[in-house]
């Protein structure tokens, strides 16, 4: 009996790897209409993940539960993607937003809710925004989630000035629709 159980919860933990996206990023390319578009490849699991950045802006990863991008011409911006575990879920979503916003963030209030600012290959999303002043200037940031899995949420994060917030953001946002699996 002991076997079977011990046998089963290697199967299970074996299955749920499988299963883990990795944001490590590739390359890869789509056609459309005979031109080839550059996109970013992600495994998880036996899939792929296949998704077009915004146009010019330069990754960053140094692990697979982070990837960092990065706008041309808007020094203080930069989109993330984090994997975070669904067990999380039950921690207040406000509470874990907010722990996101730099260390030296003051005046950091709730600036707006929203359900479904974008779908990721169907999943709906929650976003939360917070203006807080840093460094002496104002700034935004959005922390949106996505439920993947029974394991796994991605957080969306984007900081940006005051001033070119809605610019990059809505690159960053529109970019996800773009978000697809493989077989």
């Amino acid at each position: 009996m002991f076997l079977k159980i011990a046998l089963l919860a290697a199967a299970l933990t074996f299955s749920s790897s499988l299963r883990a996206l990795d944001l490590t990023p590739s390359a890869g390319s789509r056609e459309l209409e005979g031109i080839e578009i550059p996109i970013v490849l992600f495994s998880d699991g036996a899939r792929k993940v296949a998704y077009q950045p915004p146009g010019a802006w330069r990754l960053s990863s140094d692990s697979g539960e982070l990837l960092r991008l990065y706008p041309p011409n808007a020094s203080h911006a930069v989109m993330q993607f984090r994997i975070r575990p669904r067990s999380a879920a039950a921690e207040e979503p406000e509470a874990w937003a907010r722990a996101l916003l730099p260390e030296d963030a003051a005046e950091a209030t709730l600036s707006g809710r929203c359900e479904s600012p974008f779908t990721m290959d169907g999943l709906g999303s929650t976003e939360i925004t917070f203006s807080y002043t840093a460094s002496g200037r104002r700034f935004l940031t959005s922390v949106a989630s996505v439920d993947l899995n029974e394991q796994q949420k991605l957080a969306v994060i984007v900081t940006a000035g005051f001033d070119e917030f809605n610019a990059v953001h809505d690159a960053a946002i529109s970019s996800l629709f773009s978000w697809t699996w493989r077989d």
